[in-house]
This record gives C-alpha cells, sequence and structure tokens, in this order.
C-alpha cells in the first residue's frame, strides 16, 4: 500500500483508549505520550518541537526533552506506518489524518500526566470545558422539549444528564418531574428517593424546598400542576440592549483616540468594560480585537498570538505575503507560519519586533484593541510594550497603529504592573477608570430591561446597596431573582440573594489579598454599614497608621 493511501485511511480514536485504525494494520494501540501529542494538535493547532518537548518533560533540560521527544515521534511514525506530525521544527498533524474528539465530551478516557503537570492541566480544562458544552447543550433540548409539552422524548436527556451530573439535585428534579408528567408516579416517588439518599451519602445535604415541593404535588395525586420550573431568563438580562452610566468613560476613550494615546480603561471584574469596547468599536472601522484568557500567564506569547491571528483574519495582506524574513521571525509566536529561529537571543526578539511592526503597518489595521489584559503571559506583555514605544516601526509608516487596552487594577509586583508604569512613564497611557452605577444609572438600566412590574426607581436603591454599583453583580442578582420569581421580594428589600457567580468572584478576589488586608476586609464585612477606622483599630488592636496599605488593598 502506498504512503498517501496509508494516511488517507488513517483514524485517530482518541477518545477513550487511545488507538491508530488503517486499512494495512488494523487499529494499533497508542502510548499516552503519543496520544497526547496527537490531542494537543488536533485541539491546539501546530506547535513548535522546543514547545512540546518542554510540555511533556518539564523536568528535563532542553536537550533531553528534545532528544525524548524525537525518539517517541520516530516509535509513533513506525507504529503508524506513515508521518502523523511532520518532519520540520513544528509540529502539526497530516491534513488527511481524522480523529474523533469532534463533539465527544471524553479525551483519552480518564488518562493524567502526574509528571507534566502543565499538560495535565490543560487537558483536564479541555475536558470541563466539553462536558460544559455538552450540559448546555443537554439542558436547552431538555427545556425545549418540556416546554413544547414533550415530556416523554424530554426523559430521556434528562436521565443523560443525571448520568453526567449524578450530585446536581437540580438534574434529580427535573427526571422527577418528567416522570410525573409522563404518568409514572411511581418511577417519580424512586427518582426521588435516589436523590435524597445521594444527597445524603455523597453531599452530606437534605433536599430542597424546591424538591419537596415537586415531591409533595407527586405524593398528592391531585391533579395539580407542578411547581413551574425555572423560568427561561429575559435577552435584556443577558444582554442589555444599551450601554448605561458610561458616558464619562466614552468621552474620555474617544479623547485618548484623537491625541493617539493608549487608551487604558481599568476596572474590576463585572464594571462593563468589554461592553465599553464594543459600543466604541462599533463607531469605527479598521479596529481588530483580541483577548487574554485564563491560563495565558503560563504560555508564552498566548496572547499576543491570539491578537496577530486576529488582524491576519481582517488584514489586506495576508501573512504568507510578507517575506520570508517576516514570516520566519514570525513563525516564533504563530508556528503555522513555518519554523521558527532554533535560539533565542536579543537580536531574534528586536527582528521579531521589526517583524510584527511591518506586518501591522502592511496590514491596513488602523487600531488594535486588546481586553481582558490581565490574563496575559509576560513575554505578551513586553513586546506588546515594544511595539506600542514604537521600537522596530518604519519611518515612512503612513498611520501609526493606535492601541486600546482593558484590564483589571493590577495587583503589586506584577508582570501587568510594571507593562502599566513603563507606559505611564512615557506619558503615553491614558488611564480611565471604570467606576460602580450610581443609582440614577442604575434605575435607568432596571428600566432598560423591560421587566413586568419592576421600576428602576424602586428596585435601584436596594440593588445599590446589595451589588456597590457593579453592573454585573446587578444584572446576575435580577437574574436569580427572575428565575426564582422574587422580583417583587427583591424589590421591597424583604429577600437578600447571592448569586453564585458572584460569590465565586468575590472569594477569587479575597483570595489574594495580604493577611492584613482579609483582616481588615472581615471586620468591613461583620460590620457592614457601622464599619469606621476606629472601630477597626479596636478590633485589630493597631492604629490607623499600621494598616493603610491593608486598607488601600
Amino acid at each position: 500500500m502506498s504512503k498517501t493511501t496509508a494516511i488517507t485511511s488513517m483514524r485517530l480514536h482518541l477518545v477513550g483508549v487511545p488507538q491508530i485504525e488503517c486499512e494495512a494494520r488494523g487499529a494499533v494501540p497508542l502510548a499516552p505520550s503519543d496520544a497526547v501529542v496527537l490531542v494537543w494538535l488536533a485541539i491546539e493547532g501546530p506547535t513548535s518541537r522546543a514547545r512540546m518537548a518542554s510540555l511533556l518533560w518539564p523536568a528535563s533540560s532542553e536537550a533531553q526533552a528534545r532528544a525524548a521527544l524525537r525518539q517517541r515521534l520516530r516509535r509513533l511514525s513506525q507504529t503508524a506506518g506513515v508521518e502523523l506530525t511532520g518532519s520540520g521544527a513544528t509540529l502539526r498533524l497530516c491534513e488527511s489524518t481524522v480523529h474523533d474528539l469532534g463533539g465527544s465530551d471524553e479525551i483519552l478516557g480518564d488518562l493524567r500526566l502526574p509528571d507534566s503537570p502543565e499538560l495535565d492541566t490543560w487537558l483536564q480544562a479541555q475536558r470541563e470545558q466539553r462536558r460544559t458544552r455538552q450540559r448546555d447543550e443537554l439542558l436547552a433540548q431538555a427545556q425545549q422539549l418540556e416546554d413544547a409539552g414533550r415530556a416523554d422524548a424530554a426523559l430521556p436527556v434528562a436521565l443523560d444528564l443525571l448520568r453526567r451530573e449524578p450530585l446536581s439535585e437540580a438534574a434529580h428534579r427535573r427526571v422527577m418531574r418528567l416522570h410525573y408528567l409522563c404518568g409514572d408516579r411511581a418511577s417519580a416517588l424512586v427518582a426521588f428517593d435516589h436523590c435524597e439518599k445521594v444527597l445524603k451519602d455523597e453531599v452530606g445535604a437534605k433536599p430542597s424546598d424546591e424538591t419537596l415541593e415537586v415531591l409533595a404535588t407527586i405524593e398528592a395525586q391531585t391533579g395539580a400542576s407542578l411547581p413551574a420550573m425555572r423560568r427561561s431568563v429575559p435577552a435584556s438580562v443577558l444582554r442589555p440592549p444599551r450601554m448605561i452610566g458610561r458616558d464619562r468613560e466614552l468621552g474620555q476613550l474617544e479623547q485618548a483616540w484623537a491625541i493617539g494615546h493608549v487608551a487604558a480603561v481599568i476596572g474590576e471584574a463585572g464594571m462593563g468594560k468589554s461592553r465599553l469596547l464594543h459600543d466604541f468599536m462599533q463607531r469605527r472601522d479598521g479596529l481588530v480585537r483580541a483577548a487574554g484568557r485564563p491560563g495565558d500567564a503560563g504560555v508564552p506569547f498566548a496572547t499576543l498570538a491570539r491578537l496577530l491571528r486576529a488582524v491576519g483574519e481582517q488584514a489586506q495582506v495576508a501573512m504568507p505575503a510578507m517575506g520570508s524574513e517576516t514570516r520566519q521571525a514570525i513563525a516564533r509566536v504563530l508556528p503555522e507560519l513555518g519554523d521558527a529561529p532554533a535560539r533565542h537571543s536579543e537580536g531574534q526578539r528586536l527582528r521579531l519586533c521589526f517583524a510584527i511592526s511591518s506586518y501591522l503597518s502592511a496590514s491596513g489595521v488602523r487600531g488594535l484593541v486588546v481586553d481582558d489584559l490581565h490574563f496575559a503571559d509576560m513575554a505578551s506583555l513586553e513586546m506588546l510594550q515594544s511595539l506600542i514605544d514604537g521600537e522596530g516601526a518604519q519611518e515612512d509608516a503612513a498611520t501609526p497603529t493606535r492601541w486600546v487596552l482593558a484590564f483589571r487594577p493590577a495587583e503589586a509586583e506584577t508582570p501587568l504592573l510594571q507593562f502599566q508604569q513603563a507606559l505611564a512613564e512615557t506619558a503615553q497611557l491614558a488611564p480611565i477608570p471604570v467606576a460602580p452605577l450610581n443609582e440614577a444609572s442604575l434605575a435607568q438600566l432596571v428600566d432598560d430591561l423591560s421587566l413586568p412590574d419592576v421600576h428602576g426607581a424602586a428596585l435601584a436603591p436596594k440593588l445599590l446597596q446589595r451589588t456597590g454599583g457593579n453592573p454585573l453583580f446587578v444584572l446576575e442578582t435580577l437574574k436569580l431573582a427572575w428565575v426564582e420569581q422574587r422580583l417583587a421580594q427583591l424589590t421591597e428589600g424583604s429577600v437578600q440573594l447571592r448569586p453564585v457567580s458572584v460569590g465565586q468572584l468575590i472569594e477569587a478576589r479575597m483570595a489574594r489579598l495580604s493577611p492584613e488586608a482579609l483582616a481588615l476586609a472581615r471586620v468591613a464585612s461583620i460590620a457592614a454599614v457601622d464599619f469606621t477606622i476606629g472601630l477597626a483599630e479596636a478590633v485589630l488592636r493597631a492604629s490607623a497608621i499600621q494598616f493603610t496599605d491593608a486598607l488601600k488593598e
């Protein structure tokens, strides 16, 4: 059989037990390290050999890791009978190779990689993302079928959801409901017994009032309708129809753009930085947006690569049309462009900066917008600083590229803070702080959502007190109140809601506080509106001057 035929008929099984299937040899098992390489390339795309080697053998020297990778790839080629990953400095799956990862929520069964922690973390994150996506799709399908009165069709979907999340009380409750709606009271009661046992044995909890309410209806056998499922959240709450209370920030952004300064939109999570950037971009052509993502910090040039790929999708000049030297330099960031220089040096960094500047100048892009820069890796931040400083820029460039950045307040002693300070020292940075919404803006925001029997003027003071004017906290609180049908109680002030997503954000932020700041935050949390500096001094048995830094933090 020819090599071409072998490649054409090659199929990778990467969902469960990894193996290669081809017409000539049938199914051949894959070693775990080989399977992980193929999974990475199937999901992440072309990757340099150096990067792949460091991921697989982080405890080894660069030379040892590269030698081990060469040996593994040689054995993989022998196992497959063909070259699956290419022979250059950049690894990539052969175009004719197919795999079964597609829409599966599983990857390599339950394989773990204790000796390759970064790869293991990546693998677990990929599995979780896939499980979350499939769960959301099944939830939507089950709800749609039930809303259409097709409980019999919704039940298998609900059982699949329960299989995936056996500790989810909501999943148990849905199965109870659907058994009841299908006329099978006995199965509905068995479903409750199973729910009660799982909660007791695995979680150490009792069924919630909502579950007991469904049980009471099932046991009554009166034909009464079941309590309503949680309602779908109105589209206006998921995405408010217009931006509210940001005229000042938008004006500052426009002014910074007009004079060519680097606009830096700075605000805590949930303040609406991304919405502000979106509305700003809607007013202009030729802008390209990219964003940092959680996990970028551990992957050199991850954020910059995402930005350059976004430019490539919109550029008037395609990256392959650039000169070979430019492509080779940028291949250090974008492996799909070819082989990158084998060694890193200051000279290569300058060549990379010059190559990117040249490409941006020729691309036709007027401005670059980088959101969530607090997630960016150090290498990307350093290169962005060089690009913004004009290092490597051509003197005859017709129009300098303009920059708009958005990030959360930088923590002390972080690359982001160093990046911010370096730009500020050159007088290029125009900081645009995004403040919480005031009561008037909150009232306008609530009225814009057009929720029935909800008036912004009445609800805004209570929302301001509960959320501090953070737009995300406001919307998450309204979502929960809508779903649990407690909007009226929220307006009256007789219920206090704490959405899970808001709690997670607060807990994540608190986890980054120093011990001194955390102690002060605990005092403020307990004292609430009665908090004063004098109270903090008495409780902490320290003078105000001693916890000045903690208070600022």
